[in-house]
C-alpha cells in the first residue's frame, strides 16, 4: 500500500507514481465521502460510545457508527434508555451536538475527563481545548441555557414577571406565578416553595416599601 491517513483525519496521502488504476477508488473512499460527513454528516447516537477515526481504502469507507470524523451528533428523541457518554477523539475538531431527548443528558469528552453536558432537549458546538485536554463549549446551548452556563433553564417567562431560584433537584429559576395585582406584595410561604402575590393587608408602609425595594417593583 503507497498511501498513508493524515494524522488529524485520516484522509489518504498518496505516494507520486503508485496505486495506478486505483486512485478514483481511494480518493472517492477515503476523501471525497469523509470531507462529505465531515462538514456535513450526521451521525445519530443512542447509548454511550467512543467515537475514533476510520479510514477508507480502495474497497470500502469503512464509515461505522463509531467514525469520529462527522460535523454533526443526534441524539435522537427514543432510543436512548440511560444518559449518554461520548467519548471523542483528543485532537483539535469541533462538534454540533443536538440531543433531542426529552429524558437524558449527554456528554461528551475526552479521555476520562469532564467534558461538556447537554441537559435534555438541548443543543450545542463543542470543540477540543488542546490546553484543557478536554472538550468545551464553544457555542451557544440552546433552546435554553442552563444555570451552569450563566443561563435559567426557562425558555419562556410572563411578560413583566420575576424568576426566582428552583429546586436543587432542577438546578434552573422558575417562573413566579403572574405578575400580582395592584397593591399586592410578593411573600414567603415559609415551606420552601416559590413566593407568591398576596393582599398587603396588615403590613406596615415601612415593611411594604422595604419589600419593594428587595423585589424591584
Amino acid at each position: 500500500m503507497a498511501y498513508t491517513p493524515t494524522t488529524l483525519l485520516s484522509l489518504p496521502v498518496i505516494t507520486t507514481g503508485s496505486e495506478s488504476g486505483a486512485w478514483g477508488d481511494i480518493t472517492n473512499n477515503g476523501l471525497t465521502q469523509y470531507l462529505d460527513i465531515s462538514i456535513a454528516g450526521a451521525l445519530s447516537i443512542t447509548a454511550t460510545t467512543t467515537l475514533a477515526n476510520t479510514a477508507g481504502t480502495s474497497t470500502v469507507t469503512n464509515i461505522a457508527s463509531t467514525t469520529a470524523q462527522y460535523r454533526t451528533l443526534i441524539i435522537p428523541a427514543s432510543g436512548p434508555s440511560a444518559n449518554i457518554v461520548i467519548t471523542a477523539p483528543s485532537s483539535n475538531r469541533t462538534f454540533h451536538v443536538i440531543n433531542r431527548n426529552a429524558t437524558y443528558t449527554v456528554q461528551i469528552r475526552a479521555g476520562a475527563n469532564s467534558g461538556v453536558t447537554l441537559q435534555p432537549n438541548q443543543s450545542a458546538t463543542v470543540g477540543y481545548d488542546s490546553v484543557a485536554g478536554d472538550y468545551v463549549l464553544v457555542g451557544p446551548i440552546g433552546p435554553t441555557v442552563p444555570v451552569s452556563s450563566g443561563g435559567t433553564g426557562l425558555s419562556t417567562t410572563t411578560a413583566y414577571g420575576l424568576i426566582a431560584a428552583g429546586t436543587t433537584s432542577t438546578g434552573n429559576f422558575q417562573q413566579v406565578s403572574g405578575t400580582g395585582s395592584s397593591g399586592q406584595v410578593l411573600t414567603s410561604n415559609g415551606a420552601g416553595a416559590l413566593p407568591s402575590w398576596q393582599s398587603a393587608s396588615g403590613i406596615s408602609t415601612g415593611k411594604a416599601i422595604a419589600m419593594a425595594m428587595i423585589f424591584g417593583f
